[in-house]
């Protein structure tokens, strides 16, 4: 997978994750594997990227986190 594929995928993320009205509307997930697998291949992306794309990937990878807790 390249990161434009990568990039594709990651549209599909609107799916997954909604806005918790009873935890003030912090960002949940309802597919923590769907989510776990979307950051396993930021991270495998990591390892072929230019230090540009990285800068990307860094920043998805943190904001995945921070939704799967």
């Amino acid at each position: 997978m390249n990161l434009a594929d990568y990039r594709e995928r990651l549209v599909a993320i609107n799916e997954i994750v909604y806005f918790d009205k009873n935890e003030y509307l912090r960002e949940k997930t309802s597919n923590p594997l769907k989510l776990k697998e979307l950051i396993d291949e930021a991270e495998n992306l990591l390892q072929t990227s230019n230090e540009d794309d990285r800068y990307f990937l860094y920043g998805t990878i943190g904001n995945l986190y921070r939704i799967n807790e």
